[in-house]
């Protein structure tokens, strides 16, 4: 499991680091510059900072941990987003793992456990979902089995 990492300017949204997991998965080269380009433009194919930006949430005191569904590759990722100083200024620092990558590496090495833990993880996803039809999507996937509705 290769977990992903990127660096970025909160103020200017300018990536100063990519790691060689998220480069791969971005299809960029590990020699390719990226400094200074929009982390919009490069992680989401978007012309202005995304809606769902977290850089107001952020600080060095703790990770704001959340979900992302990534529309180019249909995965979703457990985003760890925090501040760290570097250069006498505050950068965004992303940590994000394949939520499917996650649990199904840990199932087949820890089995049991690590099952009760992911449907953990499932349940602190759909507790995070205001609508619980998106929460039923997301865990639906996380698990790998299709969701059937229930009629109420």
């Amino acid at each position: 499991m290769d977990e992903r990492v990127a660096m970025s300017d909160p103020d200017t949204y300018n990536l100063v680091y990519l790691n060689k997991a998220l480069r791969h998965d971005l299809g960029l080269t590990e020699d390719e510059d990226i400094t200074g380009k929009k982390c919009y433009e490069v992680l989401e194919g978007a012309k202005s900072p995304c809606e769902f930006c977290t850089n107001e949430r952020l600080s060095r005191d703790y990770f704001y941990k959340w979900v992302h569904h990534d529309a180019r590759t249909g995965q979703d990722y457990i985003m760890r987003d925090t501040l760290v100083p570097w250069r006498g200024k505050n950068y965004r620092f992303t940590f994000s793992t394949c939520l499917k990558d996650y649990v199904g590496k840990y199932l087949k090495e820890n089995g049991e456990i690590v099952g009760k833990s992911a449907a953990n993880e499932m349940i602190a996803i759909a507790l995070d979902e205001r609508d619980p039809e998106p929460a039923s999507t997301k865990c639906s996937k996380a698990s790998g089995k299709p969701s059937k509705p229930t009629k109420s």
